[in-house]
């Protein structure tokens, strides 16, 4: 049996296409009308300022970090390397392919915030996505809650009336 040819100018209109993107750069918050400036977007300084951040921050040692990545990315990452990205005199940059391990290992997401801001993105962790769906649950929740009591206050009220009046529909009689 031959299979049907699917009618493109039929789909769903609940499914967005790819050609859809301004919708999705709406829901996104992402302007492109915000153009950055020249050299806006070298964010050495940046990530390095990030870095230092979470090194001050952490608990953790730095040989500790250095071990950790190590062990996560397959490389060997020394406590020089560490400092050189660090340290303000010196040029060398931190590798963006280490920004994963070097989160996951301090548990700071400073530097992938930088390169998301800097991308017109946000960075959520899979907790604060979480937290942020119960909190919007919790609202839909509570605005049903609010209709619900409502309706009740306007069915005692009605009750009320209904007896003031000496009628009562429920049982048919006047």
């Amino acid at each position: 049996m031959a299979k049907r040819r699917q009618n493109l100018d039929s789909r769903d209109c609940r499914q967005l296409s790819i050609f859809d993107s301004d919708v999705l750069e709406e829901a996104a918050g992402f302007d492109q009308t915000i153009n950055p400036g020249q050299g806006s977007l070298n964010l050495r300084q940046h990530v390095r300022t990030s870095l230092v951040e979470t090194l001050q921050h952490v608990s953790v040692s730095r040989q500790e970090i250095a071990d950790r990545m190590s062990w996560y990315t397959g490389t060997e990452i020394s406590v020089h390397q560490l400092n050189a990205w660090t340290a303000a005199a010196k040029e060398h940059r931190f590798p963006l392919e280490y920004a994963p391990a070097f989160c996951r290992v301090t548990g700071d997401y400073r530097v992938l915030e930088a390169i998301a801001q800097a991308s017109g993105c946000t960075v959520r962790k899979s907790e604060e996505v979480i937290m942020l769906e119960l909190e919007s649950e919790l609202e839909r929740i509570d605005g049903i809650r609010r209709q619900l009591l409502a309706r009740k206050r306007q069915m005692r009220t009605y009750m009320l009336y209904r007896e003031r009046d000496g009628r009562c529909e429920i049982s048919g009689i006047d």
